[in-house]
């Protein structure tokens, strides 16, 4: 009777233990299929964070282009605006001009 009884708390603690071991079993599993899609997740993101930064530096160099153009643009308007101004002079000029020949003409018209 008493071998009886050992073996039956030997049998019980087996199946506890077999109960511990595969609740353990599960619980590895579970944190690998984790690892597994962090490390999936964090591939992803390193990739993505890559196509960023290669964005972020087109980015800047078009908007560095951009503003280059812009300064050439801005001295562009310059010389327009001065070139505009000297041809306004020489209008004025000209009209002056031809207002004193136009009277010196109907002055000796009417000698």
């Amino acid at each position: 009777m008493q071998v009886e009884s050992e073996i039956s708390g030997v049998r019980n603690e087996t199946k506890k233990e077999q109960e511990t071991s595969e609740d353990l079993h599960d619980k590895l599993n579970k944190r690998k299929k984790e690892i597994e899609f962090l490390t999936s997740r964090m591939a992803e993101l390193k990739a993505e964070k890559k196509k960023l930064d290669e964005q972020e530096i087109m980015l800047k160099n078009s908007l560095s282009q951009t503003e280059l153009e812009s300064s050439r643009m801005d001295q562009e308007k310059v010389n327009v605006e001065s070139k505009n101004e000297i041809l306004d002079k020489s209008i004025m000029q000209l009209h002056t001009k031809t207002k004193a020949i136009r009277d010196d003409i109907i002055s000796h018209a009417s000698q």
